[in-house]
């Protein structure tokens, strides 16, 4: 069994961990976050039930395929979760501002 998990973890987690320096290093990251914020926001402005079928559609994918799109995408997804949430508009919309915000500011490559 141990073998089996390892075998696993080699063939998806290694890989995708050693993307993600490349994706971020090279601004690549930050152009994929900066076109998931903007549909973010057009779904906001055009049509809100959009980002509820999102929700949705997360949610209803297997529990480890849900673990690796939180990892991948967590500020997306938290912001999907703050939309879902019970709060005032005007906190949620400034929740979701602020993660947007510090995403995009942590995805700029360093010079």
């Amino acid at each position: 069994m141990e073998a089996i998990i390892e075998s696993v973890i080699n063939a998806t987690v290694v890989p995708l961990a050693n993307l993600v320096p490349l994706l971020v290093s090279s601004g690549i990251a930050l152009l994929i976050f900066a076109g998931l914020w903007a549909a973010f926001a057009f779904a906001l402005v055009r049509d809100r039930a959009r980002l509820d079928d999102a929700w949705q559609r997360i949610r209803r994918l297997p529990l480890p395929v849900q673990a690796i799109a939180w990892l991948l995408f967590m500020p997306v997804l938290v912001g999907l979760a703050v939309w879902r949430a019970r709060w005032p508009l005007a906190g949620r919309l400034v929740t979701i501002g602020g993660v947007a915000a510090w995403s995009l500011l942590i995805f700029i490559p360093s010079a």
